[in-house]
């Protein structure tokens, strides 16, 4: 089933004409229902896996907002962060309480967030931005600092971490030029193999076996998708059907190691795989689709959510079972 949200009075419709620009679900999702949108207008919040959204927080006036994080312990600890295209970033609390982080004293241009899967003990979480390479908190927020040693190239536009990170300390980071790994936790950094010659890639993902299998995609401006089963070494075209889409947003299903599931949005619409990426169905269209996100219940039928440039949010919901193909892709 397919729907769009952002029209209806009940706070949805302030979606509507802002690009969301992040989806970020709570690791709770099967008992509280909690989505958190980052748009153009402020951050928004659904308690209702996303059928309608109201402002979120003190600051729901705030600053073009360009990525959102949860906290992987959000069901106790109730925190977030959220980033800004000229704001920094800002912790917030579960009552919706603001604290902007400190950059060093330096205005920042925030393009994407990410968190230690033990964010709640460790309070790491890294930031990237357009022109300053990548940042790294380890203080839940309040203090930022540049981890950009080897980082070749600081206009950065995607991250990934490693599920293992606590153990192995890995992080990649995508630029206009390639692709970077940093197995120490942002401290340095060194450019692996690239996707694609002259493609910017925009988009990460990193399996959540990653520990054991080492898989990693990268979804590009205009060459589409790759995929690279060597910790980012090497990599292939993932479909060639997609050689030439712009790939803005891929993310694994949780049970990837079981049900090689794929989901990416493009400029235009979603696709699934079921096969790690081998071939395609074109599962709706999605005018303007910028980001994705799953919920921890998506193989039993949880929704998966697709935030587009001018309206709103697109709800795709119902069992992997019942997605059958409406355009197939070899």
């Amino acid at each position: 089933m397919t729907s769009a949200i952002g029209r209806d009075g009940k706070g949805a419709g302030a979606l509507a004409g802002n690009a969301v620009t992040a989806l970020a679900v709570s690791p709770a999702f099967d008992r509280d229902p909690i989505v958190f949108a980052a748009t153009m207008a402020g951050l928004f919040r659904s308690v209702d896996a996303g059928t309608s959204w109201r402002p979120f927080g003190e600051r729901e006036s705030a600053s073009p907002l360009s990525a959102v994080a949860v906290s992987p312990g959000f069901a106790e600890d109730g925190e977030l962060l959220v980033a800004g295209l000229a704001g920094g970033v800002s912790r917030v609390t579960g009552g919706g309480a603001w604290t902007a982080g400190d950059f060093q004293g330096r205005p920042v241009a925030v393009t994407a967030l990410v968190m230690s899967p033990e964010f709640m003990r460790d309070g790491t979480a890294f930031a990237a931005t357009m022109a300053d390479g990548v940042f790294v908190t380890r203080n839940r927020g309040a203090m930022w600092e540049a981890g950009r040693f080897g980082l070749l190239d600081l206009d950065v536009t995607a991250l990934a971490i490693s599920p293992s990170f606590p153990s192995d300390e890995t992080i990649f980071a995508a630029t206009a030029t390639g692709v970077f790994r940093s197995p120490n936790g942002g401290r340095a950094w060194r450019e692996v193999g690239q996707p694609a010659e002259g493609a910017v890639v925009q988009s990460l993902a990193v399996s959540p076996e990653y520990g054991t299998d080492g898989v990693l995609y990268a979804g590009t401006e205009q060459a589409g998708l790759f995929r690279s089963a060597d910790r980012g070494v090497t990599w292939q075209p993932s479909g060639p059907a997609l050689r030439d889409a712009c790939v803005n947003a891929v993310v694994l299903s949780p049970a990837f190691s079981v049900d090689h599931t794929v989901v990416i949005a493009t400029e235009s619409a979603v696709y699934l795989a079921r096969d790690a990426g081998a071939t395609w169905s074109r599962r709706a269209e999605a005018p303007g689709a910028l980001c994705l996100a799953f919920s921890p219940t998506f193989t039993s039928g949880g929704p998966v959510l697709v935030g587009l440039e001018e309206h709103g949010v697109l709800r795709l919901t119902g069992a992997l079972t019942d997605w059958t193909p409406e355009r197939p892709l070899g």
